[in-house]
Protein backbone atom coordinates (compact mmCIF):
# COMPACT_ATOMS: atom_id res chain seq x y z
CA UNK A 1 0.00 0.00 0.00
CA UNK A 2 1.13 3.54 -0.66
CA UNK A 3 2.31 5.58 2.28
CA UNK A 4 -0.19 8.30 3.17
CA UNK A 5 1.01 11.31 5.14
CA UNK A 6 -0.96 14.52 5.64
CA UNK A 7 0.35 17.66 7.25
CA UNK A 8 -2.55 19.92 8.18
CA UNK A 9 -2.68 23.39 9.67
CA UNK A 10 -5.98 25.22 10.21
CA UNK A 11 -7.38 28.59 10.80
CA UNK A 12 -10.65 29.54 12.63
CA UNK A 13 -12.52 32.44 14.30
CA UNK A 14 -15.54 33.99 16.08
CA UNK A 15 -16.83 37.55 16.96
CA UNK A 16 -18.47 38.21 20.34
CA UNK A 17 -19.30 41.21 22.55
CA UNK A 18 -17.02 41.82 25.52
CA UNK A 19 -17.60 42.47 29.20
CA UNK A 20 -17.11 46.17 29.83
CA UNK A 21 -15.44 45.80 33.21
CA UNK A 22 -12.38 43.95 31.89
CA UNK A 23 -10.32 43.62 28.74
CA UNK A 24 -11.00 40.35 26.94
CA UNK A 25 -8.45 37.55 26.79
CA UNK A 26 -7.27 35.25 24.02
CA UNK A 27 -10.57 33.37 23.92
CA UNK A 28 -12.60 36.57 23.56
CA UNK A 29 -10.40 37.65 20.66
CA UNK A 30 -10.98 34.28 18.99
CA UNK A 31 -14.75 34.67 19.38
CA UNK A 32 -14.58 38.11 17.77
CA UNK A 33 -12.46 36.91 14.85
CA UNK A 34 -14.74 33.97 14.14
CA UNK A 35 -17.54 36.42 13.45
CA UNK A 36 -15.37 38.29 10.97
CA UNK A 37 -13.74 40.99 13.09
CA UNK A 38 -10.01 41.61 13.33
CA UNK A 39 -8.28 42.88 16.46
CA UNK A 40 -8.21 46.34 14.89
CA UNK A 41 -11.98 46.72 14.60
CA UNK A 42 -13.28 44.46 17.38
CA UNK A 43 -14.63 47.47 19.29
CA UNK A 44 -16.46 49.04 16.34
CA UNK A 45 -19.56 47.03 15.36
CA UNK A 46 -20.91 49.74 13.09
CA UNK A 47 -17.82 49.81 10.92
CA UNK A 48 -17.83 46.02 10.76
CA UNK A 49 -21.40 45.86 9.47
CA UNK A 50 -20.38 48.09 6.53
CA UNK A 51 -17.41 45.91 5.54
CA UNK A 52 -17.37 44.40 2.08
CA UNK A 53 -18.07 40.69 1.93
CA UNK A 54 -15.96 40.07 -1.14
CA UNK A 55 -13.79 37.61 0.80
CA UNK A 56 -16.77 35.44 1.67
CA UNK A 57 -17.59 34.26 -1.84
CA UNK A 58 -14.74 31.80 -2.15
CA UNK A 59 -15.67 30.17 1.16
CA UNK A 60 -19.06 29.24 -0.25
CA UNK A 61 -17.35 27.85 -3.35
CA UNK A 62 -15.11 25.61 -1.20
CA UNK A 63 -18.07 24.37 0.85
CA UNK A 64 -20.01 23.62 -2.37
CA UNK A 65 -16.97 21.75 -3.73
CA UNK A 66 -16.75 19.58 -0.58
CA UNK A 67 -20.50 18.88 -0.75
CA UNK A 68 -20.10 17.69 -4.36
CA UNK A 69 -17.25 15.37 -3.30
CA UNK A 70 -19.35 13.78 -0.56
CA UNK A 71 -22.62 13.35 -2.47
CA UNK A 72 -21.37 12.90 -6.06
CA UNK A 73 -19.38 9.69 -5.90
CA UNK A 74 -19.53 9.12 -9.63
CA UNK A 75 -18.90 5.38 -9.23
CA UNK A 76 -21.98 4.47 -11.24
CA UNK A 77 -21.31 6.82 -14.14
CA UNK A 78 -19.05 4.99 -16.56
CA UNK A 79 -18.26 6.19 -20.05
CA UNK A 80 -19.11 3.77 -22.86
CA UNK A 81 -17.71 4.25 -26.34
CA UNK A 82 -20.51 4.57 -28.90
CA UNK A 83 -20.71 1.96 -31.65
CA UNK A 84 -19.22 2.97 -35.00
CA UNK A 85 -21.87 3.95 -37.58
CA UNK A 86 -21.26 0.76 -39.58
CA UNK A 87 -21.95 -1.46 -36.56
CA UNK A 88 -25.01 0.58 -35.67
CA UNK A 89 -26.38 0.04 -39.18
CA UNK A 90 -25.70 -3.70 -39.05
CA UNK A 91 -27.39 -3.92 -35.68
CA UNK A 92 -30.43 -2.17 -37.07
CA UNK A 93 -30.69 -4.69 -39.98
CA UNK A 94 -30.08 -7.75 -37.82
CA UNK A 95 -33.47 -8.99 -36.60
CA UNK A 96 -32.36 -12.55 -35.80
CA UNK A 97 -33.70 -13.75 -32.48
CA UNK A 98 -30.96 -14.87 -30.12
CA UNK A 99 -31.85 -17.21 -27.26
CA UNK A 100 -31.58 -15.50 -23.89
CA UNK A 101 -28.57 -16.54 -21.87
CA UNK A 102 -29.35 -17.30 -18.21
CA UNK A 103 -28.04 -14.46 -16.04
CA UNK A 104 -26.04 -16.81 -13.86
CA UNK A 105 -23.95 -17.81 -16.85
CA UNK A 106 -22.88 -14.34 -17.94
CA UNK A 107 -19.31 -13.11 -17.61
CA UNK A 108 -20.32 -10.27 -15.27
CA UNK A 109 -21.69 -12.72 -12.74
CA UNK A 110 -18.57 -14.85 -12.94
CA UNK A 111 -16.45 -11.80 -12.20
CA UNK A 112 -18.71 -10.71 -9.34
CA UNK A 113 -18.35 -14.14 -7.72
CA UNK A 114 -14.56 -14.15 -7.92
CA UNK A 115 -13.83 -10.46 -7.19
CA UNK A 116 -15.59 -9.17 -4.03
CA UNK A 117 -15.91 -5.40 -3.61
CA UNK A 118 -13.08 -3.50 -1.95
CA UNK A 119 -15.21 -2.79 1.11
CA UNK A 120 -16.69 -5.76 2.95
CA UNK A 121 -16.67 -4.88 6.64
CA UNK A 122 -14.65 -3.69 9.63
CA UNK A 123 -12.31 -5.37 12.06
CA UNK A 124 -12.73 -5.16 15.83
CA UNK A 125 -10.01 -2.50 16.11
CA UNK A 126 -7.29 -0.96 13.87
CA UNK A 127 -4.66 -3.68 14.26
CA UNK A 128 -7.03 -6.64 14.21
CA UNK A 129 -5.48 -9.73 12.63
CA UNK A 130 -6.68 -8.81 9.13
CA UNK A 131 -6.61 -5.04 9.49
CA UNK A 132 -9.19 -2.34 10.08
CA UNK A 133 -11.20 -2.87 6.88
CA UNK A 134 -11.54 -6.52 5.89
CA UNK A 135 -13.84 -9.24 4.60
CA UNK A 136 -16.24 -9.47 7.56
CA UNK A 137 -19.94 -9.03 8.22
CA UNK A 138 -19.29 -6.28 10.81
CA UNK A 139 -20.75 -3.16 9.16
CA UNK A 140 -20.07 -0.67 11.94
CA UNK A 141 -17.00 0.99 13.42
CA UNK A 142 -16.96 3.25 16.47
CA UNK A 143 -14.35 5.57 17.95
CA UNK A 144 -14.84 7.40 21.27
CA UNK A 145 -12.43 10.27 21.98
CA UNK A 146 -11.39 12.11 25.14
CA UNK A 147 -8.55 14.63 25.01
CA UNK A 148 -7.14 17.78 26.54
CA UNK A 149 -5.28 20.68 24.92
CA UNK A 150 -3.38 23.80 26.02
CA UNK A 151 -3.17 27.00 23.97
CA UNK A 152 -1.70 29.46 26.51
CA UNK A 153 -0.76 29.27 30.17
CA UNK A 154 -4.35 30.23 31.08
CA UNK A 155 -6.34 28.83 28.11
CA UNK A 156 -7.13 25.11 27.89
CA UNK A 157 -9.55 22.89 26.02
CA UNK A 158 -11.47 19.65 26.67
CA UNK A 159 -12.59 17.53 23.71
CA UNK A 160 -15.20 14.73 23.83
CA UNK A 161 -16.33 13.08 20.59
CA UNK A 162 -17.86 10.03 18.96
CA UNK A 163 -17.04 9.06 15.36
CA UNK A 164 -19.09 6.25 13.85
CA UNK A 165 -19.64 4.28 10.66
CA UNK A 166 -23.07 2.79 11.37
CA UNK A 167 -24.14 1.20 8.09
CA UNK A 168 -21.20 0.24 5.93
CA UNK A 169 -19.75 3.46 4.53
CA UNK A 170 -22.29 5.82 6.13
CA UNK A 171 -22.09 7.23 9.62
CA UNK A 172 -22.20 10.24 11.92
CA UNK A 173 -19.80 12.47 13.90
CA UNK A 174 -20.68 13.99 17.28
CA UNK A 175 -18.13 16.50 18.57
CA UNK A 176 -17.99 18.72 21.68
CA UNK A 177 -15.17 21.10 22.64
CA UNK A 178 -15.08 23.18 25.82
CA UNK A 179 -12.56 26.06 25.94
CA UNK A 180 -11.80 27.78 29.25
CA UNK A 181 -9.62 30.82 29.94
CA UNK A 182 -8.81 32.12 33.43
CA UNK A 183 -8.73 35.93 33.41
CA UNK A 184 -7.80 38.27 36.26
CA UNK A 185 -11.31 38.64 37.70
CA UNK A 186 -13.36 35.99 35.90
CA UNK A 187 -13.30 32.87 33.73
CA UNK A 188 -14.25 33.00 30.05
CA UNK A 189 -15.93 29.98 28.41
CA UNK A 190 -16.71 28.88 24.86
CA UNK A 191 -18.34 25.61 23.81
CA UNK A 192 -18.22 24.38 20.21
CA UNK A 193 -20.66 21.71 19.03
CA UNK A 194 -20.39 19.83 15.75
CA UNK A 195 -22.88 17.37 14.26
CA UNK A 196 -22.22 15.89 10.83
CA UNK A 197 -22.93 13.09 8.39
CA UNK A 198 -19.84 10.93 7.74
CA UNK A 199 -18.99 8.97 4.59
CA UNK A 200 -16.15 6.53 3.90
CA UNK A 201 -14.62 7.35 0.52
CA UNK A 202 -11.97 4.63 0.44
CA UNK A 203 -10.24 2.21 2.78
CA UNK A 204 -8.17 -0.95 3.15
CA UNK A 205 -6.57 -2.99 5.92
CA UNK A 206 -4.12 -0.20 6.82
CA UNK A 207 -5.81 3.10 5.91
CA UNK A 208 -9.05 4.94 5.35
CA UNK A 209 -10.13 8.40 4.30
CA UNK A 210 -13.55 9.90 4.78
CA UNK A 211 -15.50 13.15 4.62
CA UNK A 212 -18.08 14.84 6.79
CA UNK A 213 -20.80 17.46 6.21
CA UNK A 214 -22.96 19.09 8.86
CA UNK A 215 -23.38 22.01 11.24
CA UNK A 216 -21.26 23.81 13.82
CA UNK A 217 -22.44 25.89 16.78
CA UNK A 218 -20.54 28.40 18.92
CA UNK A 219 -21.96 28.67 22.45
CA UNK A 220 -20.17 31.39 24.48
CA UNK A 221 -20.94 32.68 27.98
CA UNK A 222 -24.62 33.39 28.67
CA UNK A 223 -24.24 37.15 28.18
CA UNK A 224 -23.16 36.57 24.55
CA UNK A 225 -25.11 35.31 21.56
CA UNK A 226 -24.80 31.79 20.11
CA UNK A 227 -24.01 31.30 16.42
CA UNK A 228 -24.50 28.41 14.00
CA UNK A 229 -23.39 27.60 10.47
CA UNK A 230 -22.50 24.86 7.96
CA UNK A 231 -19.26 22.94 7.91
CA UNK A 232 -17.52 20.32 5.76
CA UNK A 233 -14.24 18.46 6.07
CA UNK A 234 -11.95 15.55 5.26
CA UNK A 235 -10.13 13.04 7.47
CA UNK A 236 -7.38 10.54 6.79
CA UNK A 237 -5.85 7.84 8.99
CA UNK A 238 -2.95 5.56 8.07
CA UNK A 239 -1.52 2.55 9.96
CA UNK A 240 2.05 2.14 8.66
CA UNK A 241 3.32 -0.40 11.19
CA UNK A 242 1.96 -1.95 14.35
CA UNK A 243 1.19 -0.31 16.80
CA UNK A 244 1.52 3.17 15.20
CA UNK A 245 -0.97 5.26 13.25
CA UNK A 246 -0.91 8.81 11.90
CA UNK A 247 -3.95 10.96 11.30
CA UNK A 248 -5.01 14.29 9.88
CA UNK A 249 -8.31 16.16 9.71
CA UNK A 250 -9.37 19.48 8.20
CA UNK A 251 -12.75 21.20 8.63
CA UNK A 252 -14.03 24.41 7.04
CA UNK A 253 -16.97 26.24 8.61
CA UNK A 254 -18.76 29.56 8.15
CA UNK A 255 -21.31 31.78 9.92
CA UNK A 256 -24.05 33.06 7.57
CA UNK A 257 -25.18 35.66 10.14
CA UNK A 258 -21.79 37.39 9.87
CA UNK A 259 -21.37 37.63 6.09
CA UNK A 260 -20.11 34.03 6.00
CA UNK A 261 -17.15 34.74 8.26
CA UNK A 262 -15.13 31.52 7.98
CA UNK A 263 -12.94 29.38 10.18
CA UNK A 264 -10.63 26.49 9.44
CA UNK A 265 -9.86 23.77 11.98
CA UNK A 266 -7.13 21.15 11.67
CA UNK A 267 -6.02 18.18 13.74
CA UNK A 268 -2.92 16.08 13.16
CA UNK A 269 -0.95 13.62 15.25
CA UNK A 270 0.37 10.13 15.94
CA UNK A 271 -1.33 7.29 17.83
CA UNK A 272 -0.05 4.24 19.71
CA UNK A 273 -2.45 1.27 19.77
CA UNK A 274 -3.06 -1.64 22.10
CA UNK A 275 -6.08 -3.65 20.96
CA UNK A 276 -9.15 -1.41 21.45
CA UNK A 277 -7.18 1.45 23.06
CA UNK A 278 -5.21 4.21 21.37
CA UNK A 279 -3.10 6.86 23.12
CA UNK A 280 -2.20 9.79 20.91
CA UNK A 281 -0.25 13.04 20.74
CA UNK A 282 -1.16 15.76 18.30
CA UNK A 283 -1.57 19.41 17.46
CA UNK A 284 -4.82 21.35 17.12
CA UNK A 285 -5.41 24.67 15.36
CA UNK A 286 -8.64 26.64 15.26
CA UNK A 287 -8.18 29.93 13.44
CA UNK A 288 -10.32 32.58 11.74
CA UNK A 289 -9.40 33.53 8.18
CA UNK A 290 -10.22 37.13 9.00
CA UNK A 291 -7.59 37.38 11.76
CA UNK A 292 -5.20 34.40 12.02
CA UNK A 293 -3.38 36.03 14.95
CA UNK A 294 -6.51 35.44 17.06
CA UNK A 295 -6.49 31.69 16.36
CA UNK A 296 -6.04 28.90 18.88
CA UNK A 297 -2.93 26.75 18.44
CA UNK A 298 -1.76 24.10 20.86
CA UNK A 299 -0.70 20.50 21.62
CA UNK A 300 -3.20 17.73 22.35
CA UNK A 301 -2.98 14.56 24.46
CA UNK A 302 -5.81 12.04 24.42
CA UNK A 303 -7.18 8.52 24.20
CA UNK A 304 -9.44 6.76 21.67
CA UNK A 305 -11.51 3.65 22.27
CA UNK A 306 -12.23 1.65 19.10
CA UNK A 307 -15.04 -0.85 18.77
Amino acid sequence: MRFFMIVLILFTGVVTPLMAQEKQGKLGGFEDAAKGKSHQDADNDADYNDDSDDDAGWVGDVIEFLINIIFDGGDDDQYTDPEPPQLQAESARDTTLVPAIPRAATMDDAVSRTAPPVFEGYGRFPFDKNGLIQNTQKKYLGQLTLSGSRYTSSLTGLHVAGHFFLSGKNGVNLDFQDFREDLRTRTDHLQVLQLSYRHLFSGAANYYWAGHLGFIGYLPDKDKSSNFGPMAGLELRYFPVKPISVYGEITLSALPAYKWASTLETKAGIGFHYKHLEFYLGFHTFTPFNDPSAGLYGPVVGVNIWF
